[in-house]
């Protein structure tokens, strides 16, 4: 697993379902078509899918099965105009930080490939508190979720990057395990079956979250707290809509989901402090990401509330974490240059005792130059143990440096 890119896009008000109409929106499909295709891009096992705005576009939005409004993180793909809405005063999500400043939309209209849907309701953030476009390595204009999953039976290659659309009513194969999901808030949830390092086990509600990375992520009662395995670390978990969210990863013996079993996975156990975002998690006990779903081709049936899997050929790959205890972000100068930027060191990891420092550019990686790497690939490249040190040349306060990283298995 790479570093763990939690997107939680749980909004916490009170008032919030009020605001928003409480029917499900709908997406339909184009000149009587019962079937789309679309290719999509995989970047931090994120499926990002090109959309269209109000006429507009196309951007890339993230494919989030855990979001039920459509949530437009760049004001700038939207005219002044479009703004006719609501404004809030109080947004709040998972994380350490303030609240955020949005506004409700109300007259949308979006395309996806041969799909289009008018009079939409979403959130327009003023400002993106995720900075997802840093953080994922290409501009991330938006995520959108429900909109898409209610609409249509969703099939996702992961192998391929293809995405098919099919009318729900549309009568196809379905290849793979059938596993039952059920809707909550419009939103997929299963019941997998923990193994904890003392042998016993627990039934655990998950959400299915196509717009996070991790593998699986558990939110635990007090009563839970013996799930949590001998060996941890702590680590920045990744970002939610109020900042950036803390807690363990380490490993558990297994996870049972339908007929599949996942061995000696790597599982994130997010700690929250505030109050008001603990109650809202009673509902569940965690999530499940982009790094299990990969593995697998998917297809999302909400109608019947039904999901099928299929294993495909990542699926026995190991699960790794992080080894190298450095967060890694992309921004692109005037001249579209990429720059990598180092965000973040670990405590007690191979980063630190190496000498690395937050704000650190990163020039070159065994000699070659940066410009010749994604931020998937560099992030690929600290996740895996090798025979060699990883050779950096680094940039600081006009300095070039040249430092040695020893990559270590963490958990």
């Amino acid at each position: 697993m790479k570093r763990y890119f939690l997107i939680r896009l749980i909004i916490l008000i009170g008032s919030f379902g009020l605001i928003l109409p409480a029917f499900s929106q709908k997406l339909s499909f184009n000149n009587g078509h019962r079937k789309d295709v679309m290719r999509f891009k995989l970047v931090h096992n994120l499926i990002v899918i090109p959309v269209f705005v109000n006429d507009r576009g196309p951007f890339n939005f993230i494919l989030d099965s855990g979001v039920k409004p459509i949530i437009i993180t760049d004001s700038s793909i939207v005219s002044p105009l479009d703004t006719v809405s609501l404004f809030l005063s109080r947004i709040r999500g998972r994380g350490i930080g303030p609240e955020l400043e949005a506004f409700v939309m109300t007259n949308l209209s979006i395309d996806v490939g041969d799909a289009s849907g008018d009079k939409l309701s979403g959130i327009l953030l003023k400002e993106d508190p995720f900075h997802l476009s840093a953080y994922v390595g290409i501009p991330i204009h938006g995520i959108i979720g429900s909109d898409v999953f209610n609409s249509f039976m969703v099939k996702l290659n992961y192998l391929s990057s293809k995405m098919t659309l099919y009318n729900p009513e549309e009568k196809i194969r379905k290849r793979g395990d059938q596993i039952p999901i059920q809707l909550i808030d419009e939103k997929p949830y299963v019941n997998v079956l923990v193994s904890s390092e003392d042998g016993s086990k627990d039934s655990l509600l998950l959400l299915i979250d196509s717009g996070a990375g991790h593998a699986f992520s558990l939110d635990l009662t007090d009563d839970q707290k013996r799930i949590h395995p001998a060996k941890t670390i702590e680590g920045n978990l990744g970002k939610g809509l109020s900042g950036s969210i803390y807690g363990l990863v380490g490993r558990l013996p297994e996870i049972q989901l339908g007929e599949f079993s996942v061995k000696k996975v790597v599982v994130a156990f997010p700690m929250y402090e505030d109050i008001s975002v603990r109650s809202i998690m009673t509902e569940r006990s965690g999530s499940i990401g982009g790094e299990l779903l990969k593995r697998f081709h998917v297809l999302f049936d909400y109608s019947r509330q039904e999901m099928y899997l299929k294993k495909n050929r990542e699926f026995r790959k190991p699960y790794e974490y992080d080894m190298s205890g450095m967060e890694v972000y992309i921004l692109t100068d005037e001249e579209n240059h990429k720059r990598f930027f180092i965000s973040q060191i670990d405590k007690d990891t191979p980063a630190e005792k190496e000498g690395f420092l937050a704000g650190d550019e990163i020039l070159s990686i065994n000699f070659k130059d940066v410009e010749g790497y994604t931020l998937d690939d560099i992030n690929n490249l600290l996740q895996e143990e090798t025979t060699t040190d990883l050779l950096f040349q680094i940039l600081r306060d006009d300095q070039i440096l040249v430092k040695l990283l020893e990559l270590k298995r963490r958990i």
